[in-house]
């Protein structure tokens, strides 16, 4: 998978006020593919927008979307080594975002 230079995967929720995609990880459905390759795409429903964090807690119950949620706002960044800041340390460099119709 590492050598796949593009994956695509949907998002169970993203929250505006933080440009945050809440993606689940549950059974066919780990987390390889939303981290390895160098450009992640990510299809969120218009009816999965939520305002902020606090609606996020507000319907998400523990256990229903799968066994784990991840947040993603964004490639990773670090500055830790000689203060030089890198891009995609932990993940893709790139990371786009594309709204769908539905959802809700």
């Amino acid at each position: 998978m590492a050598a796949i230079p593009v994956s695509a995967s949907s998002a169970a929720f993203g929250i505006a006020e933080t440009g945050t995609v809440v993606q689940t990880v549950g059974p066919g459905r780990g987390r390889l593919l939303n981290v390895l390759p160098e450009t992640h795409i990510v299809f969120l429903a218009h009816g999965d927008l939520l305002s902020n964090m606090d609606q996020l807690f507000e319907r998400i119950r523990p256990g229903e979307k799968g066994s784990a949620l991840t947040l993603v706002t964004g490639p990773s960044r670090t500055a830790d080594i000689g203060k030089v800041l890198v891009k995609g340390m932990h993940g893709p460099r790139r990371w786009f975002v594309i709204l769908t119709e539905g959802g809700g």
